[in-house]
């Protein structure tokens, strides 16, 4: 690693901006974190590492301003020392969860004196992984927005409102209320835009919809996520074993609302379906608030099946076990709808940009991998980006449950086990280059109507 303070980064440096100019055109923005996420600092003197780093940039262009994002304890105060106020500009990244610009103390990551007066972004993570989950933070975005601005910290630099996404295609209004945020002042009557964008997102007015996003503002969308990371993990994603809440290392696997509302938003949607039923927003939208429904009592379904196993209730775990098998099944029918809710399209655009037949097998094993295992078998990141999508439910979640039910069964019985190795089966899965639909193998409605008929006595 070649230490900022050496001679010789300033020469790389100027060779490094030159080639990126030549790709990219000219920008005055230039991104770079020395001691993000792992890096470490010791033997390093930052002030004059940093102070170097800067001038390396404005040395290739005068009007350079350093972007860096505030994660963890980077960036240290001392980096950006002796680099001039109004040159860095530091992105706030999870100010909706996990603020550091000053103006709470009692975050884990506040900064007392925020960014030493250089400028800052306001934030949000609405996404971790590209996990699949209906997650969000309506009303405190709205007010913690306007917090800042106000703020004697926050107002004397803030220079902006960010979305820093781990993955895109996931809760639209997060990103619509966040950039409408830029435009006022003041807070918003969160009401009265909520109806605008309701009525916005389906090209007329509704009441029934606009009394449904009223009611998921104040279940999914008022979500107290901030110790894990959203969205709200289903349970069908896990790598199966008991004690299970959510499927990734660090994700959010606890329901912070009451599963029941969102029952009762699922049925109020219903009466909706006449006058919208053409319209393709609104089609996703019962897909995913249908989506979300099965997700949660799945687990439910998950603890019942546990305590029969506990309680070596053999009939009992074995109708439960079938009960959650089922879900999934029925869920991946439901998401085999929409496109966006498919395995395919995923893999067929990872495939589309290989020029090689070895590149095509290339990109679907990168892809294949990404949504799966991410790294080795021991790996913390496995499941990471774990999707629940129509192919990748059939194929891969399911299979892994039915190994983990099976192996329960036997144990019940007294019969002699193995070790589950899914690791094995995962890694296998990830080399197959199998093809999955492109296109939609359900009407969104019908699957709807069919499963909420299904399952609407059995819930209560």
């Amino acid at each position: 690693m070649l230490l900022p303070t050496d001679p010789l980064f300033g020469k790389i440096s100027k060779i490094y901006y030159e080639e990126q100019e030549k790709l990219y055109g000219r920008t005055n923005y230039y991104q770079g974190d020395p001691f993000h996420e792992g890096g470490t600092s010791v033997g390093v003197n930052l002030e004059s590492a940093g102070e170097a780093i800067y001038k390396a940039m404005v040395n290739f262009n005068p009007d350079a301003i350093w972007v860096l994002q505030a994660w963890q304890d980077n960036p240290k105060a001392a980096l950006l020392k002796n680099v001039p106020k109004g040159r860095a500009i530091i992105t706030d990244l999870n100010a909706e969860a996990r603020p550091q610009w000053g103006g709470y103390s009692k975050y884990l990551w506040n900064r007392p004196n925020g960014y030493e007066g250089h400028d800052w972004i306001w934030s949000i993570i609405p996404n971790f992984g590209g996990r699949t989950g209906m997650t969000g933070k309506l009303d405190s975005m709205n007010i913690d927005v306007n917090y800042a601005l106000k703020h004697p910290i926050g107002r004397a630099s803030l220079k902006g409102l960010g979305a820093a996404p781990e993955a895109i295609g996931q809760d639209e209004v997060l990103y619509d209320l966040l950039f409408d945020l830029a435009w006022t002042s003041n807070k918003l009557d969160i009401t009265s835009w909520l109806n605008t964008y309701v009525n916005s997102r389906y090209g007329q007015k509704d009441t029934i919809m606009q009394k449904v996003w009223s009611k998921l503002k104040n279940t999914v969308y008022n979500s107290t996520y901030g110790r894990k990371d959203p969205p709200l993990e289903t349970i069908f994603c896990a790598r199966p074993a008991w004690n299970k809440t959510s499927a990734s290392t660090w994700g959010e696997g606890e329901i912070d609302y009451n599963r029941k509302d969102l029952e009762a938003i699922w049925k109020l949607s219903m009466n909706a379906i006449p006058s919208l039923q053409k319209n393709s927003n609104f089609q996703y939208d019962m897909v995913n608030i249908t989506r979300q429904v099965l997700a949660n009592y799945g687990r439910i379904i998950y603890q019942e099946m546990q305590t029969a196993y506990e309680k070596k209730d053999i009939e009992l775990f074995e109708k439960k076990a079938q009960q959650f098998l089922e879900l999934i099944k029925d869920q991946d029918r439901l998401l085999s709808s929409r496109e966006e809710f498919m395995l395919g399209p995923w893999l067929e655009t990872a495939k589309s940009r290989g020029n090689t037949k070895e590149e095509k097998q290339l990109y679907e094993f990168n892809a294949r991998t990404l949504i799966t295992t991410w790294n080795g078998q021991s790996s913390d990141l496995n499941d990471y980006s774990c999707r629940e999508w129509s192919g990748l439910l059939k194929d891969y979640y399911l299979v892994r449950w039915e190994m983990f039910v099976n192996s329960q069964i036997k144990k019940l019985k007294g019969q002699n086990t193995v070790d589950l190795d899914f690791f094995a089966f995962e890694k296998q899965w990830a080399s197959e280059n199998n093809n999955y639909p492109l296109t939609p193998m359900e009407q969104p409605l019908k699957i709807v109507q069919y499963l909420f008929n299904k399952y609407k006595n059995i819930m209560e």
